[in-house]
């Protein structure tokens, strides 16, 4: 063999730099001859071996597999023919198989069969990588934005760029989220408020989700009440204004109702009571009732499947006209049940005096003597207010600076609690 140019002239080798393939590469220290298995490959007589595990590593090579003793193969049996650096790919085996072996020689030139030459693996397996799936990684092309607006290209890969332009084409408002009733993905003329869901924007999440049209109100109803009246399974989502006090506002279990039913209850009456009652043992907040008051007072309450609990709004007890009593207590029962959240107590004034008008009220926390030593304390507990009032209560002069204890037949008391 005279040159390297030689060699790749008449096809023997590809260059200095990568070597032909060979078939298999040894695992460990082999004999040079006789055909053998070799990292799971039973070789065949011209097979081409990279041997790299030789106990001399001047033995390392690429040889000619033989039943008789192995020569080296001639891209590799001169000292022109590897540097360090020069590479050979590897087409088999259990172990070095799909894999690139480097060369690193002792001495530059290499006198084959007396310098060292030692191969490592210098690139992994190059085994192509096939497209990606719904359950597998690999390869996809991205799609382009007429692909994209088509939407019936199932292999390529969406952007966040492209998705976002073709949503853009279609703006979605108020008006088509509510109109938007769906079960699945067929649109219903006739959408059931327990079962089916519409399609709401969420800011804080920048994007669209579904709900349950019973849990917006979605689709819901207003009625008003002038008498008592049960809440039943058509309510869910419902408005029920009772314009009428002194009613019971029933609701039929929470268990046939269902996890999720809500109704909204208004007492828009001028005075007096509406009693929520849940069914039997059934509880609203732990309560067997609560009272709403008048005055357009209103709660939202939702069924857990079992009981009853208020998601909004706020119960009131309100009473006016009390008489006040010097030296005595006024006791009142409220029937929140709970300890109400907020108290207020004013003193209103009836027949003037102090230089107050009728209808001037006073708030009960300032109701003391110059000394401090005299006025009113209020008590309260789940199921009481009780004003102690003292044997005299002052007010101070509504024009002047000094404090007038009161006739009690000139004033009363007005009494409001809040509780949730």
């Amino acid at each position: 063999m005279t040159t390297t140019s030689t060699d790749r002239i008449a096809g023997i080798s590809t260059s200095v730099a990568v070597k032909a393939p060979v078939r298999v590469a040894t695992t460990a220290n082999i004999t040079l001859s006789g055909l053998q298995t070799i990292d799971g490959v039973t070789v065949s007589e011209g097979d081409s071996v990279l041997v790299k595990d030789q106990s001399s590593s001047a033995n390392n090579g690429i040889y000619y597999a033989s039943s008789t003793a192995w020569d080296r193969r001639e891209d590799l049996d001169d000292s022109r023919d590897v540097v360090s650096g020069t590479v050979v790919y590897v087409r088999s085996g259990t172990i070095n198989g799909s894999n690139w072996f480097q060369a690193t020689v002792a001495a530059t030139p290499p006198v084959i069969g007396t310098t060292g030459i030692t191969w490592a693996a210098t690139y992994v397996s190059l085994t192509p990588i096939s497209s990606a799936t719904e359950t597998a990684a690999g390869v996809a092309e991205l799609a382009t934005q007429a692909e994209t607006n088509t939407g019936s290209d199932d292999a390529r890969i969406v952007t966040p760029l492209k998705l976002h332009t073709k949503l853009a084409s279609y703006p979605i408002t108020n008006a088509h989220v509510q109109a938007s009733v769906i079960t699945g993905q067929v649109a219903d003329a006739t959408p059931d408020r327990a079962a089916d869901y519409v399609l709401t924007y969420d800011a804080s999440a920048g994007g669209l989700k579904k709900a349950l049209i019973q849990n917006l109100g979605v689709g819901s109803s207003y009625a008003a009440k002038t008498s008592g009246y049960t809440v039943i399974s058509t309510d869910n989502g419902s408005v029920i204004d009772f314009t009428t006090a002194g009613v019971t506002c029933s609701l039929t279990s929470a268990a046939t109702l269902g996890a999720g039913f809500r109704v909204t209850i208004i007492n828009s009456a001028s005075s007096g009571i509406v009693t929520i009652d849940p069914a039997s043992t059934e509880t609203l907040d732990g309560q067997s009732t609560r009272p709403l008051s008048f005055g357009r007072t209103r709660v939202t309450i939702v069924s857990d499947g079992t009981n009853w609990r208020t998601i909004n709004g706020y119960y009131i007890y309100e009473v006016t006209g009390q008489t006040v009593t010097l030296g005595g207590d006024l006791t009142l029962s409220h029937g929140l049940g709970v300890i109400p959240d907020t108290l207020i107590v004013n003193l209103v004034c009836a027949s003037a005096e102090a230089n107050y008008s009728v209808g001037d009220e006073v708030v009960g926390w300032s109701l003391v003597s110059n000394s401090g030593s005299q006025g009113m304390q209020p008590r309260v507990s789940s199921t009481q207010i009780v004003l102690n009032q003292s044997s005299a209560i002052y007010v101070l002069d509504k024009t002047g600076h000094t404090f007038d204890a009161i006739t009690a037949a000139n004033w009363t008391w007005r009494v409001k609690a809040i509780a949730r």
